[in-house]
């Protein structure tokens, strides 16, 4: 189909004196459009899609390729991980002083990948909703969160001491940044 097969919305075959611009939609000297012909009743009638260019369709077409080129790279991308150097373990110790320490530590799942970290760390109760005396810990899988681990036996903690009010403001940040 070419360009030529295009008709404009007013024929400028028509003169001026047939059809006037409106002035008001109530005004006297306003004359009615003139009737449309046959053949514009014609291009009226066909369906929309008809009449786009072959321009358009390759324009469409390449859209068409680039969304589903697009869909299969973000497939792929899903699909892809990555891994971390070692695999971690997170931990919850509730306080519970009718428990023996060891009762009172639960295992809560291991990650491998930064996928399954932010994935976890999104789900986690906020570390400055835990109650008083809770922990978290965040030790390589094969090291257990206590001093009797060897691992541990030269090694220390970090402990963050917060006003209240900051506990509630900026623990949460302390806690990403550490991890």
């Amino acid at each position: 189909m070419s360009t030529d097969e295009f008709y404009s919305d007013r024929n400028d075959s028509q003169s001026d004196e047939t059809y006037t611009t409106p002035i008001s939609p109530l005004s006297p000297q306003e004359k009615s459009p003139p009737p449309p012909s046959s053949q514009q009743q014609q291009q009226q009638q066909l369906p929309s899609f008809l009449l786009t260019s072959v321009t358009s369709l390759n324009e469409e077409k390449e859209e068409l390729n680039s969304i589903n080129e697009m869909q299969t790279l973000m497939q792929s991308s899903n699909d892809l991980t990555f891994p971390l150097e070692d695999s971690w373990t997170f931990w919850y110790f509730k306080n519970d002083r009718m428990c023996d320490w060891k009762d009172n530590l639960i295992q809560i799942t291991t990650i491998s990948t930064v996928e399954a970290f932010w994935s976890v760390y999104n789900h986690l109760q906020s570390a400055s909703r835990l109650g008083q005396g809770c922990d978290y810990f965040l030790f390589k899988t094969h090291i257990q969160p206590m001093w009797e681990d060897r691992y541990n036996r030269s090694g220390g903690r970090w402990c963050l001491n917060l006003n209240k009010n900051q506990r509630t403001n900026e623990l949460d940040t302390y806690w990403l940044h550490t991890v």
